[in-house]
């Protein structure tokens, strides 16, 4: 059936983005001598109001949430303990269509140019020195790679490359590095059934670290004088895909029928029964008797 037309699929693509921006702060914080100081908490904004003494009146009290534990034998100090985490977004929801055995290709994000140096002599035969510099762009984002291979029970086996790359930071001479996260693998799935992909996370965490200068630093008790901040940035990439077959391989009986193969002298060796009759002789019409002519000798008289 190599002279009939391939194949088509349809397959829905949602690229999912999971941005867990977490921000977590715990540790004492010095409220200000006298007035009021504000600190956002789990339900909103919390005021802690100190007199000229310093001491902790009731509006603090009356001001408290979740978020902030006051210690009464330490006049204004008070501990944060605060947590966020943010939302997800769609970032591509494309629909690929491509046929059977062809590599089907979407790329989402930005080209990065990457210079790169050659060198090349002044003249022939003599020493490589003069530079030339030209610019290799390197795809920054999502990378999709799909090859889907339809079956005839209405199944799909899609070959995929997935690579999620991004800019890391600068190496030598300033140049980009690129942090590369990949998956190559192979799934076979029903028409109309979905499959998700995910696991692809990056963590990028950031930590600071304030408290009174001196006590902050003695080693077992500076925790208790100091106020650390640490944020951690998450992200998760999650891949839906959806094969859907809309042109089949229009096969016919004929075409599934064994055929002969091989040399005439291998023939009866190689050669596969048909599933059809051989061809029957065409019969000749029989000639009328002539009354008049002669009869054979032995016939009947």
């Amino acid at each position: 059936a190599i002279d009939k037309a391939r194949p088509e699929v349809i397959i829905d693509v949602e690229l999912l983005e999971v941005n867990r921006t977490k921000l977590q702060e715990y540790g004492l914080q010095i409220a200000s001598p006298a007035g009021s100081s504000a600190a956002t908490g789990l339900n909103g904004t919390v005021s802690v109001t100190s007199d000229a003494a310093g001491a902790i009146t009731l509006q603090t009290l009356r001001n408290l949430t979740q978020s902030d534990i006051l210690f009464a034998g330490l006049p204004s100090l008070y501990y944060r303990l605060l947590k966020t985490d943010s939302h997800t977004r769609t970032l591509a929801n494309p629909q690929l269509r491509t046929t059977d055995g062809i590599s089907s290709q979407a790329r989402f994000g930005e080209q990065v140019p990457v210079p790169v140096t050659t060198f090349t002599p002044f003249a022939t035969g003599g020493t490589a020195q003069q530079p030339i510099t030209s610019f290799n762009y390197q795809n920054v984002g999502v990378n999709i790679d799909i090859t889907p291979r339809t079956h005839h029970d209405d199944d799909v086996s899609l070959t995929l490359k997935i690579a999620v790359t991004n800019i890391s930071g600068t190496g030598f001479g300033g140049l980009p590095t690129f942090g590369n996260r990949e998956i190559n693998t192979i799934i076979r799935l029903r028409d109309g059934e979905t499959n998700m992909l995910a696991g692809l996370i990056r963590d990028d965490e950031r930590q600071s670290l304030a408290g009174v200068p001196g006590l902050s630093d003695i080693p077992l008790v500076g925790r208790m004088f100091a106020h650390s901040q640490k944020s951690t940035d998450q992200t998760d990439i999650i891949l839906t895909l959806t094969p859907h077959i809309i042109r089949v391989l229009d096969l016919t009986e004929a075409d599934l029928r064994p055929f002969r193969v091989g040399r005439d002298s291998l023939a009866p060796i190689m050669e596969l029964p048909l599933p059809i009759e051989p061809p029957k002789p065409p019969e000749l019409p029989k000639a009328e008797e002539n009354p008049l002519a002669p009869k054979k000798p032995g016939g009947p008289r």
